[in-house]
């Protein structure tokens, strides 16, 4: 029932190399005159190239299909994981519109109106 070392090292570097790509993405996308990407671009590329690594010395097959085999092991992960983030995310909905909400104190702030008749 337990899960295989390799396999948890395949999944744990295929993680490794979608989320560093998906920061890679991210950094490229929104480059504005303000923005030093440089310094977490080198970053996660490391973070790819450590992922990458460790998933061909775990298979030992080429670095593409191991980088294939790993990234779709994370990800088939993650969608196994699905049902479990829905779960906590409708007892939240479900919770928070359970919820009484409290008296609204605004009216009591505004004075009355006068009347000038």
């Amino acid at each position: 029932m337990g899960i295989e070392t390799s396999v948890a090292l395949s999944i744990a570097s295929g993680g490794l190399m979608l989320s560093s790509a998906y920061i890679s993405i991210h950094l490229v996308s929104t480059i504005n005159p303000y923005h030093r990407p440089t310094m977490p671009i080198i970053a996660s590329l490391v973070a790819f190239i450590t992922g990458l690594s460790i998933a061909t010395i775990v298979s030992g097959e080429s670095p593409i299909m191991a980088a294939r085999e790993s990234i779709s092991e994370a990800f088939v992960s993650i969608l196994s994981l699905l049902p479990l983030v829905y779960i906590l995310v409708t007892y939240n909905l479900i919770r928070s519109s359970l919820k009484k909400r409290p008296a609204d104190s605004v009216p009591s702030l505004i004075p009355p109106l006068a009347n000038n008749e």
